[in-house]
This record gives structure tokens, C-alpha cells and sequence, in this order.
């Protein structure tokens, strides 16, 4: 990273200044709100992909099951015997069932497009009606899980590439994003995977602890394994922002996000927390319209333009807080 005056050492980015920053790119280059505004007008009144069969026979095997086991462990089960609970699951899965749609895995972690229709999961339109395909078949349904989060992965990369050009260099260059989009992709494409097996390896032990225990400790352990996945995936925070940003492969996406990561802990934590908090303020004003109000459109475009802008904001964050790092190394060399 490049070096900066010596005495800027000792000032690390501030919070306030780096919204601001991201939200005044965002404002110069206001093109870039398009990618979440098309991804969430898709889920909309795109075409709807349910699994309403395969879902029922899910939750009908999981009562099964609970419904199987010995007097003495069911009595012991803990909060699946509480009438609240069973109410909330009944609820869970009748909303599920109508409501889940395949396309909100467009919406890729830990690159992608940001997205708040595939969290609303909406199934009323302003038209007359939408095209509804039912998946059956387990094997189709994988199959489109997979293309899909590929797609959304592919597809986050190219839009960060150009939310960093603009934050990083205050221009938009498709030509250059487009031209390393299969070599960036296919490092994202590895990111995906990386995320997804460190979250399985999280997330078998709370998965037995469950099993086994039933009571108290069982519930809890849902609390503890989101806790756990958090402080696992927190060091690789940064990885799709040095791949989209700098170029990086893969491991040097993971190694450069790491220690960053930790020798900033404090800081970025804070940051990332605020981001956290804010985002999800601001939900609860896009949620306001109906799903079958056009009114929805300013939901999206409002959406569509506060978290690009905190995307803007992240980009600038990774290049000052690394610059500062740098910097801080080099005076107490």
C-alpha cells in the first residue's frame, strides 16, 4: 500500500468521515445503485422459484423425528416442548412454504449484490400476477442452489471491482473490470467455497451439542454457534475487497484481510458494527410499503443507494485503515 506523511501517522480513519466519504461517491457515481435496484426488481416481479414440496416433506421429517423420540428425552427436550416454540415453528413454516423463493441465492456471501427482497421474500406484486415454478425434484433444486450462488458470486465481484474503482479511484473503467472478471471471479468463486466450509466445520460440534443435550444448553447452542461463526469469518472480512480492490488471489485476499483485521481489531470492529447497525435501521423504513405497492420502488432505490454507499464507505475504510497500519509499522520499526 502506498506510504502517506509522516504525520498522519497517528490518524486512523475516522468513522464519520469515511461514511461520508462512501456516500459522496456514491452520489458521483450514482450508476453503480443500479446493480441492487435490478437484483431486488428481479426477485420481485421476476419469475418465482418455490419448493413448497420439498419444504412440507422437511418440516414433516423434522416433526417426525421429534415426535420418535423416547418419553424420556422428549420430556427433556427443553423448548420444543413449549407451545410457544411449536406456535413459532408452525408459523416458520407456513410462511416459508409460501413465501420462499430460489432466486434470493443471487444474493451471495461473502461477495454479492446487496439485496433486501431476498430477506422480505415477497410474493404479492403490483401486476396482475407472476410466474411461479414449483421445484420438486431434490437433485434440480441443488443443482439451482449451486448455479445460482455462482452467478450472484461471479456477478458481486464485477460489482465490487467498480464500487472500488470509484471509491479508490474516483472513476468507473468497465472495460478493466470486465477484463479481469474471469481471473477475479474465479478467486471470489474460492472465497464462496472457503466461507462455506469454515461455516459446516463451525457449525457440526453446535449441531451435536444440540443433539445430545436437549435442555437449556441445546438452545443456546444456536447462540453460541452464530457467536463462534462470527469470530471465525471476522479475519477474512476484507478478502473480497483486496481480490476486487488490488487484484489479489485468493490466499493473499486471506492473508492481507487477516492482518488487517488484527492489528485494527478495535477500530474495525467498531466500524463494522456500526455499518451492521445502521443497515438494519434503515430496513425497517424499506419494509413501509405494501410488497404490492409500486410504492416499493422507492424502497428499493433507497436501499439500493444506502447500502452501495456503505459498500463505498468499506472500500475506503480497508485503504486509509491499511495505509495507517503501514505507516504505524514503519514508525515503531
Amino acid at each position: 500500500m502506498s506510504a502517506v506523511p509522516e504525520k498522519e501517522i497517528l490518524r486512523p480513519p475516522g468513522l464519520i468521515t469515511v461514511l461520508r466519504k462512501g456516500f459522496d461517491i456514491t452520489t458521483n457515481h450514482i450508476g453503480l445503485i443500479l446493480f441492487p435496484a435490478a437484483l431486488d426488481l428481479f426477485i420481485w416481479l421476476g419469475p418465482h422459484f418455490h419448493i413448497k414440496p420439498l419444504l412440507t416433506t422437511f418440516f414433516s421429517e423434522i416433526q417426525a423425528s421429534l415426535a420418535s423420540l423416547p418419553s424420556d428425552i422428549a420430556s427433556q427436550s427443553g423448548p420444543w416442548n413449549n407451545p410457544d416454540m411449536q406456535q413459532m415453528m408452525k408459523d416458520l413454516q407456513a410462511y416459508l412454504v409460501e413465501h420462499f423463493n430460489l432466486l434470493t441465492f443471487l444474493r451471495s456471501f461473502p461477495v454479492g449484490i446487496p439485496s433486501f427482497m431476498s430477506g422480505r421474500l415477497p410474493v404479492g406484486t403490483p401486476l396482475p400476477g407472476y410466474l411461479a415454478i414449483e421445484v420438486s425434484d431434490p437433485a434440480e433444486f441443488l443443482g439451482l442452489v449451486i448455479v445460482l450462488s455462482i452467478l450472484g458470486l461471479a456477478i458481486g465481484n464485477l460489482f465490487y471491482q467498480l464500487v472500488a474503482q470509484a471509491a479508490l479511484q474516483n472513476k468507473l473503467d468497465i472495460a478493466t473490470a470486465l477484463g479481469r472478471w474471469p481471473r477475479q471471479a474465479l478467486h471470489t468463486l474460492g472465497l464462496g467455497v472457503f466461507y462455506f466450509l469454515l461455516s459446516i466445520a463451525a457449525f457440526v460440534p453446535f449441531f451435536c451439542l444440540s443433539l445430545v443435550t436437549f435442555g437449556a444448553l441445546g438452545s443456546l447452542s444456536a447462540i453460541l454457534y452464530v457467536g463462534l461463526l462470527v469470530v471465525v469469518l471476522y479475519p477474512f472480512i476484507f478478502a473480497g475487497h483486496a481480490i476486487a480492490a488490488n487484484g489479489e488471489n485468493l490466499l493473499a485476499a486471506l492473508r492481507s484481510s487477516a492482518r488487517l483485521a488484527r492489528l485494527t481489531l478495535p477500530m474495525t470492529s467498531l466500524f463494522l458494527l456500526t455499518v451492521f447497525l445502521l443497515t438494519r435501521a434503515l430496513e425497517a423504513v424499506w419494509i413501509v410499503p405494501a410488497e404490492d405497492s409500486w410504492l416499493t420502488l422507492i424502497a428499493i432505490a433507497g436501499h439500493a443507494f444506502a447500502t452501495t454507499g456503505f459498500l463505498a464507505a468499506t472500500f475506503v475504510y480497508y485503504r486509509d485503515a491499511g495505509r495507517w497500519v503501514d505507516a504505524l509499522l514503519r514508525a515503531l520499526a
